[in-house]
């Protein structure tokens, strides 16, 4: 986690890889992998809006280094912790 948090850039071919990036605010590069399954990560890369950030094989160059808006992903991630919090405490009532 440390590398990714102290990195300037990430290229990650992983679900956590990718999940950590957004959480410490990184801007990042993944490169999907069929082989490995990749609906969980698709699926996330999708939830944010961040699809800019998939390489693509054969390599495209469809990245964007510096339009992640954090403040609104960071938002988004705030609104699902307080869903997740509501969803929980409903199902201990």
């Amino acid at each position: 986690m440390s590398a990714i948090r102290d990195s300037d850039f990430v290229i990650t071919d992983s679900f956590h890889g990718t999940v950590f990036s957004i959480i410490f605010n990184k801007p990042f590069a993944v490169l999907v992998n069929k082989k490995r399954g990749s609906s969980r990560l698709e699926c996330l890369i999708k939830q944010f809006g961040l699809e800019t950030q998939i390489l693509s094989i054969p390599y495209q160059n469809n990245i964007s280094l510096n339009d992640i808006d954090w403040l609104k992903i960071n938002k988004m991630i705030e609104l699902k912790i307080q869903e997740s919090k509501h969803y929980f405490k409903d199902c201990l009532q």
